[in-house]
């Protein structure tokens, strides 16, 4: 060392044995350690917790330990996969919640060393869900959300998501984008609404001319080939002719911020996130734009979010890969009112009368008169909306469809005869089929927007399999969400005939948040127990015939 120097940092070094003295303008000076140190087992990794059965635990040896003539191994008894178990670093996925146990053993010239993690898997929310859910709120100023760089080295890419702004927006508010390294790519918002897109820092220039329209849902998508690059708005396409070249998307994709300035960033709600390495078709975005996606059956999706986290949380799991995003600056989650969840749908075009039948989304239309002229897609939602009919009690057994029309004809001819089914249906001879009554809202509506009834349903056949036929001026004539409502107000009363003297039960299906007023009108019996529920008991007398009838009110 120098006769003179002075000391910054003076440390054992383990490893080697060593002494490391950093000192002030004179470098790094080592020497051997004194006496050999005694061996202290210390295994750590990345975390101790998570909340994804999917994840992947990352380990390293943290020991006081000297390296020279020492081994590891690593054991996991409960693990599914593990690698590179005989070094300092392994890896192991476990696949199932709970507690699972990372034991290190270090064998070296003094002696066998272990150490133990207990790690815990506490719930498996990279699984994708079947409802709305959840949505990332953003208030437009400096939050957003912001997940591991994807490294698609593709020009085939879609990206899509649901939005709702809410206000005047920043100019070139960033959906979805990826800025950084060799990347300037995504869909952008302008502050007329507008959307744009940015491919290889160019194509910003094009106008899509789709408008977003203000506190509203809207589907978007930007998809991307070789020769073309698409934006689309609730299914329709502008198409940017252009050759794109490849993208590596070697920096963080950030969802609602464009990190070019300090003011890109996105107001409202986003939700349904999915990044495609591949280009979809105008078919696939417009069949799967209402469902809820299912990473295990498409190899091609290689993103998903849907914000369902815990409200508290500042992590949002990936669906399908474990590229999990980071919720920054007081991002929040609110809940979802998108037109969205696990389901199905059909897509068929109708330029001629035609019966459209579709039993996974409960359908048979028949179309004739005025038909849409183009292509439509009709979505059975297995999850009820929103918000739901005044005063309604019965939401299609907790489906509805939703109707997208992309033909030339706004408005058509009502499908006569029209049946909706695949759904529970309760006993017709408790609920007479005509009081069920069909609603309609805009295809993209939430909130309490469904108006008055459009029509009756004219028969109904009940059970787990049952099914609602419309009459013939059911009011189904344009695009939108449609859904069978019922009050339950109306209803036989089920019960039966008893002998002189005898004791009966008498009820009608219950309904929420209503009172039930009780009445024998003729015949000489006595309510002795139920007044004020769906269901009472009745001690009938003297052999006449009596009658009982309810009254359902609601405070």
């Amino acid at each position: 060392m120098p006769i003179s120097t002075e000391c910054n940092r003076l440390k054992p070094f383990y490893r080697d044995g060593k002494l490391r003295n950093g000192t002030w303008g004179f470098g790094v000076w080592e020497t051997e350690l004194y006496e050999a140190s005694g061996t202290i087992a210390q295994a750590m990794t990345d975390k101790l917790s998570t909340a994804c059965v999917r994840d992947t635990f990352y380990f390293d040896d943290y020991s006081v330990l000297l390296h020279n003539g020492a081994s590891w191994l690593w054991t996991f008894p409960t693990a599914t996969y593990t690698a590179n178990t005989n070094t300092r670093t392994p890896k192991a996925l476990f696949n199932t919640m709970g507690e699972h146990l990372a034991i290190m053993t270090l064998n070296t010239p003094q002696g066998i060393f272990s150490d133990t993690l207990r790690l815990t898997i506490t719930d498996n929310l990279c699984q994708a869900d079947t409802i709305p859910g959840k949505a990332l709120l953003l208030d437009g100023t400096n939050d957003y959300a912001s997940l591991p760089a994807l490294n698609l080295n593709s020009n085939t890419v879609t990206m899509t998501a649901w939005i709702k702004p809410n206000g005047t927006q920043n100019d070139w508010a960033g959906l979805l984008f990826c800025r950084g390294g060799n990347t300037t790519a995504g869909i952008s918002l302008r502050n007329t609404n507008e959307l744009r897109y940015h491919w290889n820092d160019g194509g910003y220039g094009w106008s899509s001319g789709l408008t977003v329209a203000d506190n509203e849902w809207t589907h978007v998508a930007l998809v991307v080939s070789p020769s073309s690059v698409k934006i689309y708005k609730n299914g329709i396409a502008a198409t940017h002719t252009t050759s794109p070249p490849i993208e590596d998307f070697g920096a963080n994709l950030q969802i609602g911020r464009d990190p070019n300035s300090g003011s890109r960033y996105f107001k409202g709600w986003i939700d349904e996130v999915c990044v495609y390495n591949a280009t979809l078709t105008q078919e696939q975005i417009r069949e799967q734009m209402h469902l809820c996606k299912q990473p295990n059956t498409d190899p091609n999706l290689v993103s998903y979010f849907q914000f369902n986290t815990d409200l508290t949380a500042t992590l949002d799991y990936d669906k399908v890969r474990n590229n999990h995003a980071s919720l920054a600056n007081g991002a929040a989650r609110d809940t979802s009112t998108g037109p969205f969840a696990g389901g199905n749908s059909h897509r068929t075009t109708l330029s001629a009368p035609t019966t459209v039948q579709d039993t996974n989304t409960g359908i048979s239309l028949q179309f004739g008169g005025t038909l849409p002229n183009g292509e439509i897609v009709i979505s059975r939602l297995n999850h009820k909306p929103d918000q739901v009919p005044n005063c309604d009690h019965y939401f299609s057994d907790a489906h509805y469809w939703i109707l997208d029309n992309y033909g030339s004809n706004a408005t058509f001819t009502a499908p006569t005869p029209a049946q909706l089914s695949g759904i529970v249906v309760p006993d017709t001879t408790a609920i007479p089929p005509t009081t069920y009554a069909l609603y309609r809202r805009p295809a993209n509506a939430d909130g309490n927007t469904w108006g008055s009834p459009l029509s009756q349903a004219q028969t109904a056949t009940s059970g787990n399999n049952g099914s609602f036929d419309l009459n013939n001026s059911n009011g189904m004539t344009q695009a939108g969400q449609y859904i069978i409502a019922n009050s339950l107000t109306t209803q036989y009363i089920q019960g039966n005939l008893v002998c002189t003297n005898g004791i009966d039960t008498y009820w009608v299906l219950p309904v929420t948040n209503t009172n039930y007023t009780w009445t024998i009108d003729t015949g000489n019996g006595t309510i002795i127990s139920g007044q004020g529920t769906p269901q009472i008991t009745v001690q009938w007398a003297n052999g006449e015939i009596g009658q009982v009838s309810v009254i359902l009110s609601q405070p």
